[in-house]
């Protein structure tokens, strides 16, 4: 059994790497990877892709045994993952081939094969989700493999911002009113705290309730 080398990577370049391998290997083959540490950030990594493995403690390390499955990892094929809905009566979905396209619910004439797209906005690698601010001003999309939330305004459809937040993100949560998102990153292994009046993380949340500022 062939195998990567990863030792003494960061986890995203660990992931990086182990998706590219497994995208060029053919379906069915196994090799393993060689990792320094297994922790929750890298597993979340494997688990996103999508890809099936076993694990062994190993001097030095860990080896993690992987074969390739019948389809690409999961964050290296184009897909729609996500809805919403924002005040205006349009539906935002967000699409795993870096970008985020809006579609008008309207009353109109279409093409029920196509659709019409109204819009075409750039969004960050491997598009996760989607979520609306509750006074319906901005639109924020999370990207896995990137680490800056990407904020829209909801009206005018515009780009207005990346916030750095971390790795690993997928998830949003707004307080009310709108003020403040929670944006969860799992590979970073924490919950990053978004002004969005400021546009810019002010504080993060660990898993052990310590509350860095």
């Amino acid at each position: 059994m062939t195998g990567l080398d990863a030792r003494g990577l960061a986890v995203p370049q660990i992931g990086a790497a182990v998706i590219a391998r497994y995208n060029e290997s053919p379906p069915g083959s196994r090799w393993c990877a060689l990792v320094d540490d297994y922790g929750p950030a890298l597993r979340m990594w494997l688990l996103e892709a999508g890809a099936r493995r076993s694990v062994e403690r190993v001097e030095g390390g860990w080896r993690i045994d992987i074969e390739r499955g019948l389809c690409p990892a999961q964050g290296s094929i184009p897909g729609v993952h996500h809805l919403v809905t924002d005040g205006s009566g349009n539906v935002w979905t967000c699409e795993r081939c870096s970008r985020v396209a809006r579609i008008d619910d309207t009353l109109a004439v279409f093409d029920a094969q196509t659709l019409e797209r109204v819009a075409l906005l750039a969004t960050e690698r491997y598009a996760h989700g989607l979520d609306v601010s509750p006074d319906s001003r901005h639109v924020v999309a999370t990207g896995f493999f990137s680490d800056c939330l990407r904020v829209y305004d909801a009206r005018t459809f515009a780009d207005k911002s990346r916030i750095s937040v971390g790795l690993g993100f997928s998830h949003t949560a707004f307080l009310s009113g709108g003020a403040t998102a929670y944006v969860g990153c799992s590979v970073s292994d924490h919950v990053a705290v978004v002004d969005m009046e400021r546009a810019e993380r002010f504080a993060m949340v660990r898993i052990n309730h310590e509350v860095v500022q």
